[in-house]
């Protein structure tokens, strides 16, 4: 990122961001969350040997799961992301950088929220194809039956840039954690592009209609922007359909397209 506005990307802007990280302007309103579906950056659980060892479809309490990031974006220069869990579910233990050749690296965690930025200006070092980014250690706690059995672990707000400055869209997947005794197994599905998913009004005052042309899903599912499930739908064989958001307080809500082999997301404002 170029902190300083000169059009140059060196350390200095590592240092200016590294000096007013977590400092905010008077009346500043941060921007609302963007989850991009999509190719770029991928999620992945990775097992632990022994005893503590976390199922992604039974987790118990206290016991211990990585999640590692990769990169899959050819030019890769510089990226920016966040991954988000809910606290409710796990607590962050440690967070690692995994690219050796990082030449200004930037993380901080807070909350469920670990905030990572990575620029290489100094090596002119690139993201190799397919390497690891970051791995973080997450510990499952014993959560209350009003919760639901499952949560996700989630990137959020991605910026890429290739050693030009030119900004590179990216996207990420999703992973999945069930609590409880009586998981179904979580199988992995192709990410669909959210443009295949459209969703109108949107804001949203009731009712919304629900399109994927052609994508036939099983069950639409509602979540807020922490992974608590909202609502589910279940109207499997179908493509288009209008669903009843009333019910659902107010903000920002995440509306989950699951097909047999594939899923899709889209992100619907309701208000009141």
């Amino acid at each position: 990122m170029d902190a300083t506005g000169d059009g140059v990307l060196d350390s200095l802007d590592g240092l200016v961001v590294q000096s007013f990280l977590g400092e905010r302007t008077p009346h500043y309103v941060p921007l609302p969350d963007v989850y991009s579906i999509g190719d770029g950056l991928w999620l992945e659980h990775v097992p632990v040997p022994g005893g503590l060892a976390a199922n992604p479809n039974n987790v118990q309490p206290d016991r211990i799961a990585r999640v590692r990031v990769r990169s899959n974006a050819a030019g890769l220069f510089g990226v920016a992301f966040e991954m988000e869990v809910d606290t409710n579910y796990w607590t962050i233990t440690s967070v690692n950088m995994t690219h050796a050749g990082v030449a200004q690296r930037l993380m901080q965690t807070r909350g469920g929220i670990v905030d990572m930025a990575m620029v290489l200006t100094d090596t002119g070092t690139l993201v190799v194809l397919g390497n690891n980014l970051m791995i973080t250690s997450l510990r499952s706690k014993a959560i209350p039956d009003s919760l639901p059995d499952t949560t996700f672990v989630r990137i959020k707000n991605i910026r890429g840039i290739r050693a030009d400055g030119s900004e590179i869209p990216l996207g990420s997947n999703e992973l999945r954690y069930c609590f409880g005794g009586d998981c179904p197994p979580y199988v992995g599905t192709a990410e669909v592009r959210h443009e295949a998913v459209a969703v109108f009004p949107n804001p949203a005052q009731g009712r919304v209609m629900l399109l994927a042309p052609g994508l036939a899903w099983d069950r639409v599912e509602s979540f807020d922007l922490r992974g608590r499930l909202l609502h589910r739908w279940d109207e499997p064989g179908r493509d288009a359909a209008t669903l009843d958001l009333s019910g659902m307080p107010p903000g920002w809500a995440l509306l989950r397209v699951q097909g047999r082999d594939w899923v899709g997301m889209q992100r619907v404002l309701v208000v009141r």
